[in-house]
């Protein structure tokens, strides 16, 4: 389904209009657009746990990005990051960060906001890392290696608006290849 999805959304303008459409209301606290958003997530994930029960893996509870969202907490981390210092709003309407001199050199900076006001990954990760850091003594993330940027500018955000980040730790893993191709979440 998320490959379907995904794949649909790359070359569908129309469906791509519609899934953003639904994430700007869900954002904008819309209960029927996240109970959607919702209920496609849970989907999804039905069929991970499957995949990954045959390894043995389970898990002990799970979160998702809209329950972040309905708290209100996203809409937080937005605010506080726009009283962060080098803060700009770019043409297009978004809003992004420049973190040059912590070492992240991007043209448009950090962005955490998009144009038409939803959030990206960054931010629903910064309040998702808030509430981590509240419920429990350590705080590990794996991530595939091509996301060590991503990582280092979650970090500085954090540290940015008053988080300590000792016991956050990054684990990187390399890319998996099989039969000479690289794997992809996103194309199955």
């Amino acid at each position: 389904m998320y490959v379907t999805a995904f794949n649909e959304f790359e070359k569908n303008k129309d469906f791509q209009k519609e899934v953003m459409d639904m994430i700007k209301k869900g954002e904008s606290g819309d209960q029927e657009s996240l109970d959607k958003l919702n209920a496609v997530a849970r989907n999804c994930l039905e069929g991970q746990e499957k995949s990954l029960a045959r390894c043995g893996i389970t898990h002990d509870s799970l979160d998702f990005e809209s329950d972040l969202i309905k708290n209100g907490g996203v809409a937080e981390v937005v605010e506080q990051l726009k009283k962060l210092p080098n803060v700009k709003q770019l043409e297009n309407g978004a809003y992004s960060i420049d973190l040059s001199k912590e070492g992240i050199d991007k043209e448009d900076g950090t962005v955490f906001l998009r144009a038409d006001g939803t959030s990206v990954y960054i931010t629903r990760d910064i309040e998702y890392h808030k509430k981590k850091f509240k419920e429990a003594k350590k705080s590990i993330i794996v991530l595939g290696e091509d996301h060590k940027v991503e990582a280092k500018e979650l970090d500085i955000l954090l540290n940015m608006l008053g988080e300590d980040t000792k016991n956050h730790e990054a684990i990187f893993i390399s890319f998996v290849n099989f039969e000479g191709k690289k794997m992809s979440t996103r194309k199955g």
